[in-house]
């Protein structure tokens, strides 16, 4: 998915969340739970207890930028997602650039989502991926350029929050 900048203004934060704690009740998770905050990219994530009012204040006032999971755990290919819909991760068919173009990462400790941030009046929006972390690996955050087979689905979902 490319990055998005939408005007604050023309958002609908509260949706957004209410889709995002609707998921994560269908997948018998807490609220928030698959919500992660760092100051900046680079910083380890940090899963924190949030209400829907802080979701904007942590990114407003303080700056932060805020990863929402759009992927739930999964262990096998198959995974659901935030926009109802579960997707099939393709079978590596040894064309590298094929491969990678239809990448994401189905897994119990990688979950594709949208890292959000204000900037200027904006919502910025990217793809990334969040990395759970192991006992010998820190948890992670990185911008992804695509989302493979996701990036469709990704920002047809988003977009339905922009007026």
């Amino acid at each position: 998915m490319e990055l998005l900048k939408v005007s604050l203004e023309k958002f609908d934060l509260e949706g957004f969340i209410d889709s995002l704690v609707d998921f994560e009740v269908d997948q018998f998770v807490d609220p928030f739970s698959s919500v992660y905050i760092v100051g900046k990219l680079g910083d380890q994530p940090v899963s924190i207890d949030i209400s829907r009012s802080s979701v904007f204040e942590q990114m407003k006032r303080e700056g932060k930028l805020v990863f929402f999971s759009f992927t739930a755990p999964c262990v096998d290919r198959f995974v659901e997602c935030m926009d109802g819909g579960v997707y099939e991760a393709p079978l590596d068919t040894g064309n590298e650039l094929e491969d990678f173009r239809n990448r994401f990462y189905p897994s119990n400790l990688h979950y594709v989502g949208y890292l959000m941030g204000i900037e200027d009046g904006n919502l910025i929006i990217n793809s990334a991926l969040f990395f759970a972390g192991t006992f010998i690996n820190d948890p992670e955050l990185k911008l992804l350029k695509h989302a493979g087979i996701l990036d469709q689905a990704m920002e047809s979902f988003i977009r339905e929050f922009i007026d």
